[in-house]
């Protein structure tokens, strides 16, 4: 069997394998994507993943420029901002589709691709976001689970150069990229306008959308997408992840963080609105089903495992407080932190731990779509 790589004059670029005299092409999917440029233009394309038809855009506001993942306007998996009033993917400076017209609207410096949120995204309440922010800086938990992601993107996606989180929130996680790693272009997203209050003050040049998850609009865009504690709010949890996989680009990938155990299901996750506790298992099918190859899964809050089953099983629904559990003394907050930090000390150096109350998965999206 031999290899080949044939360039065309158009400028495409076929991978071959001969064998018995016979030579294949290899992929079907480039040839799909090279004649629906050809019959229509190099700038514009329809996409055929996009699952949605509802009017998701406002008519009002100014549009706001975003740059794509590349610029060579060959290249098939060229990042697309995707319309989602009549699923066309086109490649634009702006945001105004070239089919229909609609355009997301500018309001406070964020695009806006749902007006408001729907019924059926309960699971969250705005009013949290003012109390996480005050939590967040200090918190053991919070400021370990943001070193640990910063040390999964530097080391499984050293080369990226854009990364983009879904229910971002107040913008903590985001933030903390940014110092950690400032040459990575940033967007974020979420649901709720009242978070990204928070995430435009700490991030004032970062691209921030309103949107719903379950419609992302773009397709091969970005290098990297996280979602930390988000999937579990989500009762379409399998949709959001194969959004995710549209909207990552070949080579690509996908960090995920969710609560883990179902026994440990208690009115801390019923307060904070979650649907599920996830397994290991259930994590993975998941993410694979969505089309990611697993790259690493890990549990973490693992040391203090055995504290988090005490603590949940003394609490009842009767005298439970959601933020009494972040208002704990400093010199507590500090040894709990140090316990956290060996522990990813021990991820670092390739111990997947196998119980703990969250889970880390790093994925990556296969260069070529089979």
């Amino acid at each position: 069997m031999a290899f080949g790589l044939v360039t065309s004059t158009s400028g495409l670029c076929i991978l071959t394998f001969s064998t018995a005299g016979f030579s294949v092409l290899w992929h079907a999917k480039e040839w799909n994507d090279f004649a629906r440029r050809w019959i229509g233009s190099k700038a514009q394309r329809t996409s055929i993943t996009a699952p949605f038809n509802e009017a998701g855009f406002g008519s009002a506001g100014e549009s706001q420029g975003h740059s794509t993942l590349f610029t060579n306007g060959s290249n098939p998996d060229r990042g697309m901002k995707c319309c989602l009033a009549c699923d066309h993917c086109f490649e634009s400076e702006t945001w105004e589709c070239p089919r229909c017209g609609r355009r997301p609207t500018l309001r406070n410096g964020v695009l806006c691709f749902i007006e408001n949120p729907p019924a059926a995204c309960n699971g969250f309440k705005p009013g949290y976001f003012a109390k996480l922010a005050t939590f967040e800086e200090d918190n053991f938990w919070f400021r370990a689970r943001n070193r640990l992601i910063q040390w999964a993107l530097g080391n499984y996606f050293a080369d990226a150069e854009s990364f983009f989180e879904i229910g971002c929130g107040t913008g903590f996680v985001l933030r903390g990229v940014c110092e950690n790693l400032p040459r990575i272009r940033l967007s974020g997203s979420e649901i709720f306008s009242d978070g990204l209050v928070f995430a435009r003050a700490r991030l004032p040049k970062a691209d921030l959308y309103q949107m719903d998850a379950r419609q992302i609009p773009f397709e091969h865009e970005f290098d990297v997408i996280g979602a930390f504690d988000v999937l579990e709010h989500i009762d379409e949890d399998d949709l959001v992840l194969r959004q995710m996989f549209r909207a990552t680009r070949p080579g690509g990938g996908i960090l995920v963080t969710v609560p883990q155990h179902r026994f440990l299901w208690s009115a801390t996750d019923e307060h904070s609105m979650h649907l599920r506790r996830y397994s290991r298992d259930e994590l993975r099918t998941k993410v694979e089903q969505a089309g990611f190859r697993i790259q690493r899964i890990t549990s973490f809050v693992s040391l203090l495992l055995p504290f988090m089953i005490c603590s949940r099983m003394k609490r009842t629904r009767r005298d439970f407080q959601l933020w009494r559990e972040f208002e704990i003394s400093r010199p507590l907050n500090a040894v709990l932190e140090r316990i956290l930090a060996a522990e990813r000390a021990m991820i670092e150096k390739g111990i997947s731990l196998p119980a703990g109350g969250s889970l880390l998965l790093i994925a990556k999206r296969p260069v070529t779509d089979l």
